[in-house]
């Protein structure tokens, strides 16, 4: 019963703007889609860059592609300064995000590269990461395009999973 609960919650939120994350590299809940720009600190979601999401690490969604849209905190916006230190961690604007660094391989042992570039952040571009260091977010695929998020409210704290 449960199974079939969760298989049409999806259908039933989408077209009010709501949804679920199931996942751990943001909070476990019910979130709402808003029509404002994202600023720093807003949860944000959009589709992974195509490369990235055809090669298996969003699930099956609505992007293109067939992949899920990601759900990330916009932690850079324009005129920030992104640092890469020696250890491979992230600084933004001087300050450390901790457990940045991207890793080198992913669970299925596959060999993971970086597109995440030193400089300060360009014009119509934002800098998305999860809260977990084995997120698949900006560390791997880069800058954003801030037109292509959407701000994502955080409604209600669930978890399905106990």
């Amino acid at each position: 019963m449960r199974f079939w609960l969760l298989a049409l919650l999806p259908l039933l939120l989408f077209p009010l703007g709501l949804r679920v994350n199931l996942t751990r590299s943001m909070p476990v809940g019910l979130y709402w889609l808003d029509s404002n720009n994202p600023t720093r600190g807003d949860f944000v979601t959009f589709c992974a860059p195509e490369r990235w999401g055809t090669a298996g690490y969003t699930g099956r969604g609505l992007c293109p592609g067939d992949t899920k849209p990601l759900l990330k905190q916009l932690c850079a916006v324009p005129g920030d300064t992104v640092e890469i230190a020696q250890d491979g961690q992230v600084l933004i604007n001087g300050q450390l995000i901790q457990d940045s660094q991207a890793l080198t391989i992913d669970r299925a042992g596959h060999v993971l590269s970086s597109d995440l570039d030193a400089g300060v952040v360009p014009a119509g571009f934002g800098l998305a990461f999860g809260r977990s260091t084995a997120s698949f977010d900006s560390r791997y695929f880069g800058l954003v395009p801030l037109g292509a998020m959407r701000r994502a409210i955080f409604l209600i704290p669930f978890s399905l999973m106990e």
